[in-house]
């Protein structure tokens, strides 16, 4: 879906690079997720924890540049700061003083109902004369999210002695982004045609 984006969207276009940056993040975070889940060792498992968190933290990072512009560095980097300091501290903590499985669970699931709420609330606010059918994709996307998110919250023993709540959680996700890609291309181009248009950013 990376490769699609990148075939499709021009670098001018304003998102270019945050959204290729957010892919980078998360490649990587599925990355750590595999290897953990190939061998769990505690090295393996702080790196799936704390890439997972860097993804979904910087989801919302960008539904936030989504919505208060980019046409100023300090848009870029004021609600980067206060996502760096939290993330710095859940990784310190997590780290150095108590590896803290219930915590970390409360943070993961605390910012992505955040980021759900921000990218649903977009979704029906700022539609910038766009249709339904054009933003379908975000809330399908962030609703499917949700509802698998329970799997994470809940756990019962594996069907089959294989597939548990986790594994399922995983297999749903997988899908996902074929979705959340078609809206970040056809977002992406969106704003590119408004700045051509008006040659101010959104």
């Amino acid at each position: 879906m990376l490769q699609k984006f990148l075939r499709a969207v021009p670098k001018e276009a304003p998102t270019f690079y945050l959204w290729r940056t957010y892919a980078m993040v998360s490649i990587n975070a599925w990355f750590w997720s595999s290897v953990f889940h190939t061998r769990d060792f505690p090295f393996t498992e702080k790196m799936d924890y704390f890439c997972a968190l860097a993804a979904v933290l910087f989801s919302f990072y960008a539904f936030l540049i989504r919505l208060i512009g980019y046409d100023r560095t300090w848009k870029w980097t004021a609600p980067a700061l206060p996502l760096l300091i939290f993330y710095t501290y859940h990784c310190y903590y997590l780290t150095f003083v108590r590896f803290d499985y219930g915590y970390n669970m409360v943070a993961n699931v605390s910012v992505g109902v955040l980021n759900s709420i921000g990218w649903l609330v977009f979704c029906a606010v700022r539609r910038e004369g766009r249709s339904w059918k054009e933003l379908m994709p975000c809330a399908v996307s962030v609703l499917m999210v949700d509802c698998l998110m329970v799997l994470e919250l809940l756990d019962f023993p594996p069907l089959f002695f294989t597939f548990d709540a986790h594994s399922l959680w995983h297999l749903g996700t997988a899908p996902i982004a074929f979705l959340w890609y078609r809206f970040l291309i056809e977002d992406s181009l969106h704003v590119h045609r408004q700045e051509r248009k008006t040659g101010k950013f959104l």
